[in-house]
């Protein structure tokens, strides 16, 4: 067996980055960007304002007092959209709205509840800084500054700033595809009655969800027996049409898996099989020319959590991400487990905020085969070999990302 660690860099170093497309800034939500971004332009592009109020000279203010206003001439109204027609001068204003750009002379606005309208005067009725409320060209991005940089995750936020830099499109990587084997006799696909010693298939389900929120496009592959032919011939389709393949059921030591076999058969070059992990102890690694094949077992609950920690960060680090993995993090449990093992266990958990502190509470069975506990997780406890859970104990969590 290797260490989780060892396996996740021996996964990594056999992967690339995928080609490069343009696409529109409207279809790249949650794509990788290729190419850093520098701001074409100051955002905001021109001083403007925060706040429907009076754009003036703050200076004219300084004597005002409740029982002696400022009085200043309104020479004009700048609603959002339009430009100043009229520079400000000593003794008068301008009506303005949140949005608008500043007049040139001006240098503060006052908000409209804290004055009064007379005719064309307005009344301050006390001293204003220069400068208050008087949002300036380039705060938020200043021209030639970077913004957004290659491996980052387009978020609705990325997106919206691409849309205020005036950008519309984006280099992005393409997304990986990712094959989907499910091995194993007693497999059936649903809604098929289920005839004596048969389970339905519901690892291909879930993997089909999973990559599709790692940023990958699955293509699901007919179950293959186990026979060591029949998987050879799924393996090098699966390994012709995608770029990255994963394989559930048939790794352990059992006379009938055979997927370590089938891959050997096929010119592969076995990278780790066994992890000193539980759950997902068998799980296996192999490259095939140039692609890469992760070989998973068929128990839901070890599948799944082998995917969070192998299958995840390899499909974000070919989409190009540069950030890569789970969020590790403490949190107080909130449980007691008392069974330990030799090797590293993860624990279905459920992550929540109580009193200001981040607490973890197991979600049911840990068993390999239950799947039902990982309906509740959001969160995995990272128990080290030999390690009880004691109730009130701080301990490692990785946050799951979905």
């Amino acid at each position: 067996m290797i260490s989780l660690d060892e396996a996740q860099s021996l996964i990594y170093q056999q992967l690339g980055s995928l080609p490069v497309e343009r696409i529109g800034i409207l279809e790249a939500y949650e794509r990788v960007l290729a190419e850093g971004i520098s701001a074409p332009l100051d955002l905001p592009p021109f001083h403007r304002s925060p706040l429907d109020g009076y754009a003036l000279k703050g200076e004219d203010t300084r004597d005002a007092a409740p029982d002696k206003p400022c009085r200043l001439k309104l020479v004009e109204k700048i609603p959002a959209g339009y430009a100043p027609r009229r520079e400000i001068v000593p003794g008068t204003a301008a009506r303005i709205f949140t949005g608008a750009p500043i007049p040139s002379g001006a240098n503060t606005v006052v908000r409209q509840e804290d004055v009064r309208e007379e005719g064309d005067q307005v009344l301050i009725f006390q001293p204003v800084e220069p400068y208050s409320n008087f949002s300036r060209s380039g705060e938020d991005v200043l021209l030639g500054e970077p913004v957004l940089h290659q491996g980052q995750l387009l978020t609705p936020a990325c997106i919206g700033m691409l849309a205020a830099l005036g950008i519309v499109e984006v280099p992005v990587f393409q997304r990986p595809q990712v094959g989907i084997i499910s091995t194993g006799d007693e497999l059936v696909a649903p809604p098929q009655p289920l005839l004596p010693g048969k389970i339905y298939n519901s690892n291909v389900y879930t993997f089909a969800g999973l990559v599709t929120r790692s940023g990958g496009l699955p293509r699901i592959y007919p179950t293959v027996v186990d026979r060591v032919a029949l998987q050879q011939e799924a393996l090098l389709q699966a390994l012709r049409e995608n770029h990255l393949v994963i394989t559930t059921g048939g790794v352990s030591v059992g006379e009938f898996d055979v997927v370590k076999e089938s891959i050997e058969a096929i010119g592969g070059t076995l990278l780790f099989w066994r992890i000193a992990m539980k759950p997902g102890t068998p799980a296996m690694a192999a490259q095939v020319g140039d692609k890469l094949v992760i070989g998973l077992s068929g128990n839901p609950a070890a599948a799944t959590i082998t995917y969070y920690l192998l299958v995840h960060p390899a499909i974000e680090s070919l989409a190009g991400r540069k950030e890569m993995g789970l969020t590790r993090v403490q949190a107080r449990s909130e449980d007691v487990f008392t069974k330990t093992s030799g090797q590293r266990r993860f624990l279905r958990a459920k992550a929540y905020h109580r009193d200001g502190q981040l607490w973890v509470k197991l979600t049911g069975k840990q068993n390999p085969g239950v799947l039902k506990s990982m309906i509740y997780s959001n969160a995995l406890i990272d128990l080290p070999p030999r390690h009880s859970l004691a109730r009130g104990e701080m301990v490692d969590v990785l946050l799951l990302p979905f």
